[in-house]
């Protein structure tokens, strides 16, 4: 399984992302954990203690592609809007 142990901040514009990741903030609070992209990609969250996600933060995979990380909270409100 690809590791991802690296959070690039959302303010430092990462380059093309691979893929997103919806998050609850339950979720964008855990250090390692088991996860699968909005688009299928699998990998294992493995961050340093105290790393939360935030909004648009980039999750580094092992194999260099970028997760965008989507707060199901902003999803959501989004949505309800329409």
């Amino acid at each position: 399984m690809i590791e991802a142990e690296t959070i690039i901040a959302r303010e430092a514009r990462p380059g093309p992302l691979a893929d997103t990741i919806t998050l609850d903030e339950s979720q964008r609070m855990r250090r390692r954990m088991a996860m699968v992209s909005d688009g299928g990609i699998a990998f294992l969250l493995n961050l340093a203690p105290g790393v939360m996600l935030r909004e648009g933060d980039a999750i580094v995979l092992g194999d260099g592609r970028l997760v965008e990380a989507v707060s199901y909270t902003h999803l959501r409100a989004h949505e309800t809007s329409l």
